[in-house]
């Protein structure tokens, strides 16, 4: 047999680059978003200590504001470390309604219009949560007062390459979706460089959502494709050919919130930041919880052993010294059976998801706003009724 070349094995060091490149992604996204949940959590218990009117209200919500922010970038950062896994995409974008409606607001009108058994896609929700957010975002500003910004979705089979911009479209089975407004329209000799960084910079600062650039790079990293077309004066229409999946559909959990009364149960919570730990803990006593707080997995077990009473519900951070937020809700579950658990991470839902379902709970990512953290905590106490 004739030896292979030497440049054979040159394909193979890819992946392994591919792989360095996502565990640093990961540790610094984790690393940069539990410094924001400080300076978020600090700033929003500022906030509540001072009276109403109090001038500095303003500053501090635009520390907040600007945290709120920093956190869309260690996203687009994440995203590399991301998993994806099968899903109904109708479902998904469904799910997603209420924030992008927010996003665009109130002066452009959003339409969804679902297709109908559309086939399932691989791919992380909170992927195309990002995705759907930056598009709609720069649909909004495509977008003119009173216009109107429609999401759809449908099948298509590709007996032939589709030639398209910025991607052309090889054969296959493919979930579609595409997001259409009714805005200014550009030029076609503009179309192949609107995902390119020149061309997103030049958009406002403050925008909602990842630039251009992120969009595409995140679809790119899911063997996705983009179909653009547009006209000046005939708005513009961006697809995503999505390759289907013959798995099957593990449908995301329905958008509704479960609700409890505040103010009732014994938390045990634990995470090896102090600052988090101290400022998670103060939110969660001001909402009513009694809370036994430890920075490490052994402290933690140690007052769960000497707790006389119920621990209705562990908040941990994911990562700890010497294991992990699930193996610690396994160990502690030995003698608590029936606890249920919100895991805490700075990495992204799908890093630590199958972590947070084995520990019988759910994934909070960082930085979390007050409201979010006491709604992570809601659902869980209601869902161990």
């Amino acid at each position: 047999m004739t030896a292979p070349p030497d440049d054979a094995a040159e394909p193979e060091e890819e992946p392994l680059c591919k792989d360095a490149v996502c565990r640093l992604a990961a540790r610094a996204a984790h690393d940069l978003n539990n410094l924001l949940s400080v300076i978020l959590g600090q700033t929003e218990l500022a906030a509540l200590g001072l009276a109403p009117g109090h001038p500095a209200h303003h500053q501090l919500s635009q520390v907040r504001d600007a945290t709120l922010r920093c956190t869309r970038v260690t996203n687009d950062l994440a995203a590399l470390a991301r998993s994806p896994r099968v899903l109904d995409i109708n479902a998904t974008v469904d799910s997603l309604l209420p924030g992008l409606r927010s996003l665009v607001g109130d002066d452009v009108a959003l339409a969804w219009l679902p297709g109908t058994r559309v086939r399932p896609v691989r791919l992380d929700p909170a992927q195309l949560a990002q995705v759907m957010m930056g598009l709609c975002s720069h649909a909004k500003k495509a977008s003119l007062s009173g216009g109107q910004l429609t999401l759809e979705t449908r099948n298509a089979s590709l007996a032939r390459t589709l030639s398209a911009v910025p991607d052309a479209v090889p054969p296959g089975e493919y979930a579609v979706l595409s997001i259409r407004d009714t805005g200014r329209g550009i030029r076609a000799e503009e179309l192949p460089g609107l995902f390119e960084p020149a061309f997103t910079l030049e958009a406002p600062a403050d925008h909602a959502g990842p630039g251009l650039p992120t969009v595409y790079a995140v679809l790119k990293q899911n063997d996705a494709f983009l179909q653009v077309s547009s006209a000046p004066g005939a708005g513009n229409t961006v697809s995503i050919y999505f390759r289907a999946s013959p798995a099957a559909v593990e449908f995301p959990p329905g958008a509704a919130e479960h609700r409890v009364a505040r103010g009732h149960g014994t938390l045990l919570l634990v995470d090896d930041e102090p600052a988090i730990l101290a400022a998670s803990k103060l939110v969660l006593e001001q909402l009513g919880y009694t809370v036994l707080a430890a920075g490490t997995p052994e402290l933690a077990m140690a007052l769960a052993a000497q707790h006389a009473g119920d621990i209705h519900l562990l908040v941990t951070d994911f990562r700890l010294p010497g294991m992990n937020g699930g193996e610690l809700a396994a160990q502690l579950r030995t003698s608590r059976p029936e606890l249920r658990c919100v895991i805490m991470s700075g990495l992204p839902s799908g890093v630590v998801g199958q972590a947070g379902g084995d520990a019988g709970g759910r994934v909070l990512e960082k930085p979390f706003t007050r409201e979010t953290l006491a709604a992570a905590v809601r659902e869980a106490l209601a869902a161990r009724r």
